[in-house]
């Protein structure tokens, strides 16, 4: 109860910054919220979602069982019981992520799951609590796996520096990349055939480029050349023992990679009725900074050194089907642009993230010019 106070607390607050400094925020489409800095606008809507059809998207009938036999066909059907695990499960200990574990938990009681977190050192305590509580609650194995910190120095660090005109979307999509090898050679050094990841259905299309709820095959056949276009040694160097290397693993011993959220397509709305129903406060899980700081950082350098947010794209997706709340994401943008107007205010919110990752605020934020 005291964090849906909290929660209304918060809403109420940006609700009332919002009308405080509404001249000068974005003008955004007002189905989508794209910025009409990059498109242009007709009565307040963008031109896809003036032609797109915008009904809400739900699960196909048949997806449930093709997403059980997939499952099946993986593991072979059966608990692997003592001799280790079925399946990893991706857990950031967000939202969609609580909400996959649970639900896979419950659809398929026979597997033996096994929760694994990737801390690059942001990570909070509430996420942590949130993965801990799932786990217990589910009796399922969790990892909290610190990699070197240098990964995410160099990873994160590069990405930034080189973010320009493309910002930081490509930044937070290298971060995905880089737990997706980790977990890919922890599946094989384990011989866990199955990684369950919480992509949802905008993200598997904008950061994987396929429209399917499985990689394919030979996915992951090949060695890894590039981060979204950075080539792998132009951040590591020759330190590229984390980084995968698929021509060195055995075809038959590749993890297959499944994304159950690109198929079952829940709304916002779904997935907190479905974490209170498992014991987990919606509230407890809706966090506007979200559960790693990097996240502020990129939204703020993109509107400050781009004028709008590079992740505009993927939530235009979800928006536009209902998937995600508008309101909320209204409040996100607008809390980004107020902050973003003070160097004070977005340096208190970036300085020490970026230091961790040996970046510097001055090199990255000019000074406020814009109005």
């Amino acid at each position: 109860m005291f964090g849906e106070i909290q929660v209304h607390a918060l809403n109420t607050g940006i609700d009332f910054l919002r009308l405080l400094f509404r001249p000068w925020l974005e003008q955004r489409c007002r189905t989508c919220l794209r910025s009409a800095r990059r498109h242009f606008l007709t009565d307040r809507i963008c031109a896809d979602c003036a032609t797109s059809d915008l009904h809400p998207f739900t699960s196909s009938a048949g997806y449930p069982e093709q997403l059980r036999v997939s499952v099946h066909e993986i593991t072979g059907g059966a608990s692997r019981g003592s001799a280790g695990h079925d399946a990893i499960v991706l857990n950031s200990g967000g939202k969609d992520s609580l909400y996959m574990l649970t639900r896979l938990r419950r659809e398929f009681p026979e597997l033996r799951l096994l929760s694994v977190t990737y801390d690059n050192g942001l990570l909070n305590v509430l996420s942590l609590r949130n993965i801990e509580a799932v786990c217990i609650a589910g009796g399922i194995e969790s990892l909290i796996v610190r990699p070197d910190p240098a990964i995410y120095r160099a990873l994160i660090g590069h990405g930034i520096a080189a973010s320009g005109s493309v910002g930081c979307y490509r930044v937070d999509s290298m971060d995905g990349a880089i737990f997706r090898d980790l977990a890919s050679l922890m599946a094989v050094e384990r011989s866990i055939p199955l990684i369950f990841c919480g992509h949802t259905w905008a993200q598997t299309r904008t950061i994987l480029g396929i429209d399917d709820f499985q990689l394919p095959v030979d996915y992951l056949a090949t060695d890894r050349a590039d981060y979204f276009g950075i080539p792998v040694a132009d951040i590591f160097g020759d330190a590229t023992d984390h980084v995968w290397k698929g021509s060195l693993v055995s075809p038959t011993a590749i993890p297959q990679w499944i994304f159950p959220m690109h198929g079952w397509r829940p709304s916002q709305g779904e997935i907190e009725r479905y974490l209170k129903q498992a014991g987990i406060e919606p509230a407890r899980v809706k966090q506007y900074f979200t559960g790693n700081a990097l996240q502020s950082v990129f939204l703020l350098h993109d509107w400050r050194n781009l004028g709008y947010f590079s992740y505009e794209a993927e939530a235009a997706l979800m928006l536009r089907h209902g998937l995600i709340d508008r309101a909320e994401w209204c409040r996100i943008y607008a809390l980004m642009e107020i902050v973003g107007r003070s160097d004070f205010l977005t340096r208190a919110l970036c300085e020490a993230p970026l230091k961790q990752f040996g970046l510097s605020y001055a090199d990255l934020f000019a000074p406020r010019g814009r109005t």
